[in-house]
């Protein structure tokens, strides 16, 4: 009788496998004693000194299941570098793996990593209700340039970004609970501390601003109005002498001739710093 051949492909993660369905944990329907459930390899744990796989059914992977070794063929290997030989080897290993010059911080691996967190592709919490969000080994092989680093630093340096992200969102959540309650016990002034309306915002500054554009302003001279001619402006509209008294609507308007003047320098020298495609 022709012994059997002995499997050569190596586990790892992403690697394909069969598996006695019954023999699968937490327990699943099996159609008979001796089927066998096509899974994808997650991760290899030790347990009481012996090790299982985790996995997930092939085109399923919401769900994780486990299993021991002893009943898993490997008929498909996944990613080199995440064959558990070679991660084991890494973990153990006292040479000092080759990592880019640029140093992490720098990285393009730690700008992804932490885009992915912040985003949500990477679970922000390590652990909810006790349970572990995902596999840090599985985050590794999301990204090739994850792999260019040490797998052996790989889950603090995602412990470390994890922190920083979520001390950041506490100090907004922080900043944003403060403000809220400056508002609530805060109302926002539409008068001013000398007891008129703020002037920024008004209805009066909108139709200054408009007076002054369209030239109205400049009818009110000496010339045409010999006495008081800044006070017959100021009496043509009343949003300006219900709203402000003649002495504050005065500098007002020296404010908004002055602003209306340095907009158009701005809009001069920006017209003859740019080119003109005909």
């Amino acid at each position: 009788m022709a012994k059997k051949k002995k499997n050569s492909l190596r586990a790892g993660i992403e690697a394909e496998a069969e598996i006695l369905t019954k023999m699968i944990r937490p327990q699943v329907e099996v159609p008979h004693k001796d089927h066998r459930s096509r899974v994808v390899i997650v991760d290899r744990v030790e347990e009481k000194g012996k090790y299982r796989f985790t996995f997930h059914f092939v085109g399923a992977d919401e769900n994780q299941f486990n299993g021991s070794v002893q009943y898993v063929t490997i008929i498909k290997e996944g990613n080199p570098l995440l064959f558990f030989s070679i991660i084991e080897t890494n973990k153990n290993s006292s040479n000092k793996f080759p990592e880019p010059d640029i140093g992490w911080a720098k990285s393009r691996a730690r700008k992804l990593l932490y885009m992915d967190v912040k985003t949500g592709m990477v679970p922000l919490h390590a652990r909810v209700n006790g349970k572990r969000t995902t596999d840090n080994t599985v985050v590794y092989m999301m990204e090739e340039e994850y792999n260019l680093w040490s797998y052996k630093k790989f889950s603090g340096r995602l412990a470390g970004i994890r922190r920083i992200i979520n001390t950041k969102n506490g100090r907004a959540e922080d900043d944003q609970k403060a403000f809220d309650k400056f508002v609530e016990n805060n109302e926002v002034s539409t008068v001013s501390h000398k007891g008129y309306i703020q002037w920024q915002g008004s209805n009066a500054q909108r139709l200054l601003k408009k007076d002054i554009k369209d030239g109205t302003l400049y009818k009110y001279t000496k010339e045409n109005y010999p006495k008081h001619h800044k006070m017959q402006f100021w009496l043509t509209r009343p949003e300006y002498y219900d709203e402000f008294p003649l002495s504050v609507f005065r500098d007002k308007i020296r404010q908004e001739i002055g602003s209306a003047k340095y907009l158009h320098t701005l809009k001069v020298r920006g017209k003859a710093a740019t080119y003109k495609y005909n």
